[in-house]
């Protein structure tokens, strides 16, 4: 999988932010999770939405909200909206004011 993230000069498709991905391992160690991301597995695509991290044992899923995530708030709520009717429990990490 790394060599595909090189090969695309760090992006594959969606594109995905590295430091998203360090924060999500980082919550995961705190909260005794293992979530699957865009670095360790590629993100896993769920009818067409592809969650940030998602912890299928525990039926977790986080969302980081980057700045461009203001313009899109609608979109990302329904898509919240769809994850908690299957049953996972959405965890939304800001990182902007």
């Amino acid at each position: 999988m790394i060599s595909k993230i090189e090969k695309r000069k760090g992006k594959i498709c969606p594109n995905y932010n590295p430091i998203a991905c360090k924060i999500i391992d980082e919550y995961g160690q705190k909260h005794g999770c293992h979530f699957q991301h865009a670095e360790n597995g590629g993100e896993v695509c769920i009818d067409g939405y592809f969650p940030d991290g998602i912890d299928e044992k525990n039926k977790i899923i986080i969302e980081v909200d980057e700045k461009h995530h203001a313009k899109t708030k609608n979109k990302d709520l329904n898509k919240q909206k769809y994850f908690e009717k299957l049953g996972y429990k959405v965890i939304r990490i800001k990182l902007y004011e």
